[in-house]
């Protein structure tokens, strides 16, 4: 009806930018931790666009069960939680976060290299359980920590984290090298991903996750890295078969890894992973920061908005939605 708001759903708790920008436009409702049958329920009475985390997995059966939903917009970096596929048969546009939250991760993933490199985590519970007797045992046990001046890091995918973390490596007095499927336009060396693996000191996972990422990094691929080379992963879990890498580690052919993702979220406390002092591990907050949560959830806000108003939004996933759905009139035209 003439007039009316379109209705909005969020299924999280949403910063207060986020909000404001969504309600100027939007009849929004909010359902932070909403099960997916209560989700379902909700979406099927109708919703020209749902918001969501990477908390929220928007299936196939969500999407089919939306009925008049427009876009998807997730206030993250990444999307394999949603059926991208299925969205774009439906003509329903993907949009994610892109800006600072990128430029959260690749800090964090910075941090995680230098915590393995100089053994932080190990060091700060050394001193917390008493452990730190006498200046000479200490300095026997750290006195082999790699200086990462002039070392090599290699990146694996160079989209908007991995350019991100170029600077902020040459600022340590690194040389940079990266893979993508693609050469891009950036201030590093290209190379094929065996050789990237090859020649790193440090090599930084930054690939998003999907069918021809997952499972990439192998026992295989682990093996053809330097004795004593870190592996960094904050792009997804899945890439790196975890079973291999704990293989690698038994067997010392890498020196240690970092790890911001997981194959299963929350590890199993169990996992194997546990119980090296050579691996650093985070439970998935790289893209954490006060700045970023506020800015990417204006974002998430604003790709709806743009697309509301009738500009592609500038976090679009699947630009090719339009030749499913054609011409789109945006909603603001509609009313």
């Amino acid at each position: 009806m003439r007039g009316e708001k379109p209705r909005v759903v969020v299924t999280y708790k949403m910063m207060r930018e986020g909000r404001e920008l969504l309600e100027k436009y939007f009849s929004v409702e909010y359902y932070p931790g909403i099960s997916s049958e209560e989700l379902i329920r909700e979406v099927s009475k109708g919703l020209y666009a749902l918001v969501v985390s990477i908390n929220t997995n928007v299936s196939s059966r969500i999407l089919e069960a939306a009925r008049g939903l427009r876009i998807v917009s997730t206030q993250s970096a990444g999307y394999d939680h949603i059926d991208v596929r299925r969205a774009t048969e439906l003509g329903i546009v993907v949009a994610r976060v892109v800006g600072l939250l990128q430029e959260t991760v690749a800090e964090h993933a910075v941090a995680l290299m230098l915590t393995l490199a100089r053994r932080t985590a190990l060091s700060d519970r050394i001193v917390r359980e008493g452990l730190w007797k006498d200046t000479r045992s200490i300095w026997s046990r750290f006195k082999n920590l790699p200086l990462m001046w002039g070392k090599t890091a290699g990146i694996i995918g160079m989209g908007e984290i991995g350019r991100r973390l170029i600077p902020k490596l040459k600022g340590l007095g690194m040389n940079v090298i990266y893979y993508s499927r693609r050469r891009k336009n950036v201030n590093a060396r290209y190379m094929p991903l065996d050789e990237v693996l090859r020649v790193s000191d440090v090599v930084f996972i930054t690939l998003p996750l999907n069918e021809e990422t997952k499972g990439l990094i192998d026992y295989e691929k682990l093996s053809m890295m330097k004795r004593g080379a870190y592996i960094i992963n904050v792009g997804r879990g899945g890439i790196i078969v975890e079973n291999d890498l704990v293989r690698a580690l038994k067997e010392g052919i890498i020196g240690g890894a970092a790890l911001d993702v997981f194959e299963n979220e929350p590890i199993n406390e169990k996992s194997d992973l546990l119980k090296f002092d050579n691996v650093v591990l985070s439970p998935h907050y790289a893209g954490t920061s006060k700045e970023a949560l506020r800015d990417s959830a204006y974002i998430a806000a604003k790709n709806v908005v743009d697309f509301y108003l009738g500009k592609i939004p500038l976090g679009i996933v699947n630009k090719e939605v339009f030749k499913y759905c054609g011409h789109y009139i945006p909603m603001s035209e509609q009313q």
